[in-house]
């Protein structure tokens, strides 16, 4: 009987294999035969997944396109940037200076010319209404000034004026009408020695406009433009050394020669002397240095003027004063020794039409300029940071020509040419 029981599950397990059911449990991943062998359901997966890469590769190849495009479109957005420099060149050469003296001339420019002539300041009232009047009295409190008086022992003359002070002495100096020399008049303090002639210009022809004179090394260096007739508007000098003046010294084409129609300035600055003159064919200013033994020509100064230059020295600076040609306005500009700060209008200013005159007096730079309409002359102080503007000078005077100022004995002495009889008058101011 135990036989047939066994029999009967042998035929059930042969019959099961048959059946496939043995196969089917068998697909657990017990047998590592069947883990490395890849399944069909496998391939499918890769097949799928060659598909879908298939698709990603189109999708950035289609896509890279439109991403490069704003990369093309940048460098178009970007070209103004890139041309901005050359819209904001110009105005560096505006406010470009001579970083040194410069033998040879810089080359002019029309934006640098406009910081003289159409830059801006002084107006000297033309009417008792005009804003400028009074802006800041400085002598009306106080007066302290002389008032204009004729210098004794006559003297006429259709120039301004120049005065220096040399050897504990005041040197007035004045351009004839008629022959045209150079005048001298000393004054020792008391009394004024008379006006006597120095010579004339270089093979004396003479002289065209008012002289300029300064103090180098104990001697008076006298410049004014000659009327020579082979090389006429030059620039020339002399000296004089205590008891005789030197022949006329042209500055011709082996120092640079230049031509001009309007008075020289000149000062001392750091030892040397420093001539500026305007040159007649630019209208520019130019500067030569002499050092004591010979000068080393002339240098042009960027900016143009029709009137003679003015010129000290304050605070360890050179200042240049020249008038604009269109606003008739005083501008400054500045050398410290080594470059030139460009010419910048006086503040709260006015205009003139004739040069103006500058010189130092204790601790305080003054500046005289003539009215264009009530012909009086105007001063204005600088205190090293800040101008106390216009003002008319107390009393009476006139004039139609520059004035002169230097200091002598602890005063101030102003001089102007009268209108109608063209003699030279002082004014004297005393703290």
């Amino acid at each position: 009987m135990a036989r047939p029981k066994r029999s009967r599950i042998w035929i059930i397990l042969c019959l099961a294999v048959t059946a496939g059911l043995i196969e089917t449990c068998n697909l657990a991943p017990v047998n590592p035969a069947i883990t490395s062998q890849p399944p069909v359901v496998t391939q499918a997966q890769a097949t799928k997944a060659q598909t879908t890469k298939v698709h990603a590769t189109k999708t950035p190849t289609i896509q890279a396109p439109t991403k490069k495009a704003p990369a093309k479109k940048a460098p178009t957005t970007q070209a103004p940037a890139t041309q901005l420099p050359v819209t904001q060149a110009p105005p560096t050469p505006t406010n470009t200076i001579p970083a040194v003296i410069t033998v040879a001339p810089p080359t002019p420019t029309s934006t640098t010319r406009k910081l003289i002539t159409l830059a801006a300041p002084f107006k000297v009232p033309a009417t008792a209404t005009d804003t400028l009047v009074m802006v800041k009295p400085i002598f009306n409190a106080n007066p302290s000034w002389s008032g204009f008086s004729a210098i004794p022992n006559g003297g006429t003359t259709d120039a301004s004026p120049a005065a220096v002070v040399y050897d504990n002495q005041l040197y007035l100096f004045a351009k004839g009408i008629t022959d045209q020399k150079i005048y001298v008049n000393r004054f020792d303090g008391s009394a004024w020695s008379g006006f006597s002639a120095t010579i004339s210009g270089g093979v004396d022809d003479g002289v065209l406009v008012a002289p300029a004179a300064t103090v180098l090394n104990n001697k008076i260096y006298l410049f004014t433009v000659n009327n020579v007739s082979i090389f006429p508007n030059q620039v020339f000098t002399k000296y004089f050394d205590g008891n005789n003046w030197s022949g006329g010294d042209t500055f011709h084409e082996s120092k640079m020669y230049i031509t001009s129609n309007v008075a020289p300035a000149a000062t001392v600055f750091a030892g040397e002397l420093y001539l500026f003159a305007r040159n007649m064919i630019d209208h520019q200013i130019y500067f030569s240095l002499f050092e004591g033994s010979d000068w080393n020509g002339f240098s042009a100064i960027p900016g143009t003027t029709n009137l003679a230059p003015a010129v000290t020295v304050f605070n360890n600076e050179l200042l240049l004063f020249s008038i604009g040609i269109g606003d008739q306005q005083i501008y400054v500009n500045r050398f410290d020794g080594w470059s030139w700060s460009g010419f910048s209008a006086i503040p709260n200013g006015g205009t003139t039409d004739v040069a103006p005159a500058v010189t130092v007096f204790n601790n305080k730079l003054y500046l005289f300029a003539k009215g264009i309409g009530d012909k009086k002359i105007y001063i204005n102080t600088f205190d090293g940071s800040a101008w106390s503007g216009f003002s008319a000078l107390p009393g009476k005077g006139t004039t139609d020509a520059s004035p002169a100022a230097t200091v002598f004995n602890n005063k101030l002495y102003l001089f102007a040419k009268g209108i109608g009889d063209k003699q030279i008058y002082v004014n004297v101011y005393s703290p």
